[in-house]
């Protein structure tokens, strides 16, 4: 499974539809990552792979500083799951690699 690249992500959450571009890159076979909404930049932490599987966390700043935990599933250039902040409920999202050019 592939999963270079930039994904433009949408989450459901009890403040509202939130948009987030994920940056996926493979390096000497760890998986690395950020998150990107308006100005802010996440790093990925903890990344695990399982198959089409994909666990992470990150911390944000905006709108509130949290941790907030993945876990997603890709399936080509689709991907789908969960995001879980803090002590909010757990949230669904679905996103789309972005091709080149």
């Amino acid at each position: 499974m592939q999963l270079d690249g930039n994904w433009r992500v949408a989450v459901s959450t009890p403040v509202g539809r939130q948009e987030v571009v994920f940056r996926l890159t493979t390096v000497n076979g760890s998986i690395e990552g950020t998150a990107t909404q308006g100005e802010e930049v996440a790093l990925f932490e903890n990344v695990v792979r399982e198959g089409n599987r994909l666990r992470w966390a990150l911390r944000v700043t905006r709108p509130f500083k949290m941790h907030i935990r993945y876990d997603v599933t890709i399936e080509g250039d689709k991907m789908a799951g969960t995001a879980k902040a803090g002590i909010f409920p757990t949230s669904k999202l679905s996103g789309e690699r972005q091709l080149a050019g």
